[in-house]
């Protein structure tokens, strides 16, 4: 996997596979829009796989009698995919299930100021934009785990580099180019393009990421050539 490779050295390898001239000159008409697409292709393969190469943690520290706590600046909510408490003792870890709900309150309530370890749910809070765990710490010395994908860098300078794997990029965004003027060639590049990101997510252990549709049911989020080839 080639990680850190510039938008510009993206652009040319897009081109040499569409078939595009490699000349400078007769290439700056569609520069900006090869660049949209590599960054946008790059950003839909970051948000539909769960990258194990990405996964960072952050540790935050409890505090007695406080519900509320900010995200890691480098690991804001929407990145954040599991939390973890220690066990009463502090000897072990235990996975904190998503989702508060009232009734909860009915066992330990937050809102009288009932307090215990360890913390068993947790929460976004949409008014304060933060992290809300349930039940309220007991103690100041428990810590809470957040686990989650560092942040992707966008490509939108010629000298900015790919967090992913350039040859997936590349290719995907080749399907979507080769679409509109040769759609045998990009079934072919189709091809090409999921056996990378299969060689890529089996040397990783990485998967699928699960999306949560309005119906409550998991769905995962559709990658173009993988998923389905667009119509133009």
């Amino acid at each position: 996997m080639a990680t850190g490779v510039t938008l510009s050295k993206l652009v040319k390898d897009l081109r040499a596979e569409c078939g595009h001239s490699l000349a400078v000159a007769q290439g700056q008409a569609t520069e900006e829009t090869l660049r949209y697409m590599l960054n946008r292709q790059q950003e839909e393969l970051y948000e539909g796989y769960e990258w194990s190469f990405l996964k960072i943690h952050r540790a935050i520290p409890s505090q007695a009698g406080e519900r509320y706590y900010n995200y890691p600046t480098d690991l804001p909510f929407e990145r954040l995919t599991h939390v973890w408490s220690h066990t009463k003792d502090g000897t072990d870890w235990m996975p904190v299930e998503k989702g508060i709900d009232p009734t909860m309150y009915a066992f330990i309530n937050s809102d009288k100021g009932q307090r215990s370890w360890p913390v068993r749910r947790w929460d976004h809070h949409a008014e304060t934009n933060q992290i809300e765990i349930w039940p309220m710490p007991d103690r100041d010395n428990g810590e809470i785990l957040v686990y989650g994908m560092r942040p992707l860098a966008p490509l939108l300078k010629s000298d900015d580099v790919c967090t992913l794997d350039d040859k997936a990029i590349v290719l995907f965004t080749a399907i979507e180019v080769l679409m509109k003027t040769s759609p045998k060639e990009a079934e072919i590049k189709s091809q090409k393009a999921q056996r990378v990101l299969q060689r890529l997510l089996a040397q990783q252990g990485s998967r699928k990421r699960m999306w949560t549709t309005l119906a409550g049911r998991p769905a995962a989020q559709p990658i173009v050539g993988l998923d389905y080839i667009p119509r133009y």
